[in-house]
């Protein structure tokens, strides 16, 4: 639903106020950012089971999405933009017949960074140390509410990005996007060995979960 209400208000930005598209993509990925950043607060601010949180917001973003596209794709972007959800790069290259696709190049430099993040960062052993015990993550003097701000918004920055990229796909803002991707992200991320308990789990084995589903999937 998050992918779904950035698509949604790329194309009222883009298409329907005529922004430049490069400042509509910016604003979205802002927004998606902030509104699971205040997810995040109130999840840890008031104690709110985060299942609750992100449910509340799945569907509340959905409706704002049918909402502010009257349930209608927004259409059409300009042809380049295409590039970005539907593009190629290295064409030519003798094993590939189109060459490698932009999604998949993005996808690549995306696993690399946080792969870096969890392995080689202070940030990256804090999330393992709140996802695993709480409490004692605090006693340690990690700032609880600092790192699941953070996670969330990173989560809002990459599901904005996920509704970007599909709008770059099929060349248009909708609300009707990402149908069930939940589901898929999810599967993707038990297969590859994440505890849903929290403090266990491995970027290189949720890569392994999403080629796994996706080869499915195709």
């Amino acid at each position: 639903s998050a992918a779904a209400w950035s698509s949604s208000l790329l194309g009222v930005l883009a298409i329907d106020l005529e922004l430049p598209l490069f400042i509509a993509v910016i604003v979205v990925l802002m927004q998606g950012t902030l509104i699971h950043v205040i997810a995040g607060f109130i999840r840890t601010r008031w104690e709110i089971p985060a299942f609750v949180v992100t449910l509340a917001m799945f569907i509340s973003l959905r409706g704002a999405a049918r909402l502010i596209t009257n349930a209608f794709p927004i259409t059409p972007f300009p042809e380049f933009f295409n590039f970005w959800g539907g593009g190629y790069v290295l064409e030519g290259i003798p094993f590939l017949e189109r060459g490698i696709p932009v999604p998949v190049i993005i996808m690549l430099l995306t696993f690399v960074v946080f792969f870096f993040i969890t392995q080689r960062t202070v940030f990256g052993r804090s999330v393992y140390a709140v996802g695993g015990n709480e409490e004692a993550a605090r006693l340690s003097g990690i700032s609880v509410m600092r790192t699941r701000l953070m996670i969330f918004g990173i989560t809002g920055f990459l599901s904005a990005l996920a509704g970007i990229l599909i709008s770059s796909r099929i060349q248009s803002g909708s609300s009707n996007i990402a149908e069930g991707l939940e589901f898929e992200v999810i599967a993707a991320v038990i297969i590859g060995g994440t505890s849903l308990m929290g403090g266990k789990g491995s970027i290189w084995g949720t890569f392994l979960g999403v080629i796994f589903i996706g080869l499915l999937s195709n």
